[in-house]
């Protein structure tokens, strides 16, 4: 999948609201340095330096749903202690709508790390439990204001099986999609779902076969939509009726696979809620989960940085966007906190001159989109005999170009309509513009962004470079240079 194709796919996402059950945890990590072992016992005493809580199991899935543009609604039990006030504040931060019957105590994953290496984990479990029914109620209500139910499942107690399958049947009366990760081994429960997401080792406990085969089983003997099987770091197994795909890990180095389960449950769910085939949502995944290994914990991305890491981490970057490709990426990207910066020019026949305006444009941001002039308004600006060579020659010889991250062709004779719609927060000309108007400078401004001149080059120039061309040409040539100037 190259850029542009993920972000067709993003761009398809129809911000759905999705239903969220199961075991809902917080992760508090703590962060220290090791640097003796305790004369008490003979343990390494952990210097402790920073703290911080993020969300776990089915809050975890909830945050990848927003980083999507889903709408997740929270609903389940969470203990009535200072932790579940800290969950339920973290979700409400990320968007989702917290809705929790407020019973024993919240499951908690307490991570010690030491020099950036795990320590050890402290873990405490659901002490208390509920008949539920207002839960299950609830569920039901909201079941008919929602586009899909996602259901984490990790065996903690949290779930009320038999409310389940109720549910689980109502959703199917009302076409819903039900995408549910079965970590609790309680696999008939979810008999009809549309789609199940176990690990292999889950799957092995009851198929002893090849992650493909256990897929193709499950699938059959559930009667589901689709059976995913994550296969840790490499990648997933997708069967559905007709299609029995590997998608092997995108991600170019593995950090931590913690939440790439996650992950991968959540872009199934916003993709199949958006209308968006099985097949497209599992590449999705695949970009998602790929992010997600890389980072250390469970931290979700916002679109603009899952884009940025696939621009930089992945071989296939198609860089010429349209309009609108190029403006969803900018807002994204700027969502995300990354300086967009702006630069346009002829580019023909290209010269140090353009490598120096694009090495100092890219140097003022983190992406850079460059616009390019077709052929017919060089003609406009430049006369008859321009362009020397055509706008996809062009095109090509820039796409070469580390420093520049995306292409825009426009026919007009000046960008003002590029910027209007990528509202970058740098825009770049070139230093002979200093004391000339510059178009566009009064959408940047506007909008608290600024003009930078990159140094102008003495003698660097297309017609510069064109006259040199010309007379070697006819120095070497002199036989041809009468028949030249008679044919001018």
């Amino acid at each position: 999948m190259d850029t542009r194709e993920l972000i067709r796919l993003l761009m398809r996402v129809e911000y759905p609201r999705l239903l969220v059950l199961g075991d809902f945890m917080l992760d508090h990590y703590t962060w220290g340095e090791v640097e003796r072992i305790s004369p008490e016992f003979p343990v390494p005493i952990l210097l402790e330096k920073k703290e911080e809580f993020r969300l776990g199991g089915a809050g975890n899935v909830a945050q990848n749903i927003c980083a999507l543009g889903g709408k997740p609604i929270c609903l389940g039990t969470l203990g009535d202690d200072p932790e579940g006030d800290v969950l339920v504040g973290l979700l409400k931060e990320m968007g989702c709508e917290a809705l929790f019957e407020r019973v024993g105590t919240t499951i908690v994953k307490h991570r010690y790390i030491a020099q950036g290496c795990p320590l050890f984990r402290v873990d405490r479990e659901q002490a208390g439990s509920s008949s539920q029914d207002g839960v299950w109620r609830k569920a039901e209500e909201i079941l008919e204001q929602v586009n899909g139910v996602v259901i984490s499942d990790y065996g903690k107690g949290s779930l009320d099986y038999t409310c389940v399958r109720r549910l689980i049947t109502k959703a199917k009366e009302l076409h819903i999609p039900v995408l549910v990760d079965p970590k609790s081994r309680q696999f008939s429960v979810y008999q009809g779902v549309t789609l199940i997401t176990p690990n292999r080792e889950e799957v092995l406990i009851h198929c002893q076969a090849s992650p493909k085969e256990c897929a193709k089983r499950l699938r059959q003997e559930l009667n589901l939509t689709a059976c995913v099987v994550t296969l840790d770091r490499e990648g997933f197994f997708l069967c559905t009726e007709n299609e029995e795909i590997h998608f092997p890990s995108l991600a170019s180095f593995v950090r931590d696979v913690t939440g790439a389960g996650d992950a991968l449950l959540a872009a199934f769910a916003v993709g199949l809620a958006s209308g968006i085939k099985l097949e497209e949502a599992a590449l999705l995944g695949a970009a998602l989960s790929g992010f997600v290994v890389e980072q250390e914990g469970t931290l979700a991305p916002k679109l603009g940085e899952l884009l940025l890491w696939w621009y930089r981490t992945q071989p296939r970057r198609e860089k010429l966007l349209t309009l609108e490709e190029a403006a969803f990426l900018s807002k994204k990207l700027q969502e995300a906190g990354k300086v967009v910066v702006f630069t346009n020019g002829c580019f023909d026949l290209l010269h140090p001159g353009h490598v120096d305006l694009l090495r100092y444009a890219k140097r003022q941001g983190d992406f850079l989109f460059v616009g390019v002039n077709s052929d017919e308004s060089i003609s406009k600006i430049k006369g008859g005999n321009r362009p020397f060579i055509t706008l996809w020659e062009r095109l090509e010889l820039l796409s070469a170009l580390e420093m520049v991250d995306a292409l825009l062709v426009f026919s007009e004779t000046t960008p003002y309509a590029l910027i209007q719609a990528l509202q970058p927060k740098v825009l770049v000309k070139g230093g002979e513009y200093r004391n000339k108007k510059v178009i566009g400078r009064d959408i940047v401004e506007k909008k608290g962004g600024k003009v930078a001149f990159a140094p102008h080059r003495e003698g660097a120039s297309t017609t510069a470079l064109a006259e040199r061309v010309a007379k070697k040409f006819q120095e070497e040539n002199p036989s041809l240079r009468w028949k030249w100037e008679e044919g001018r």
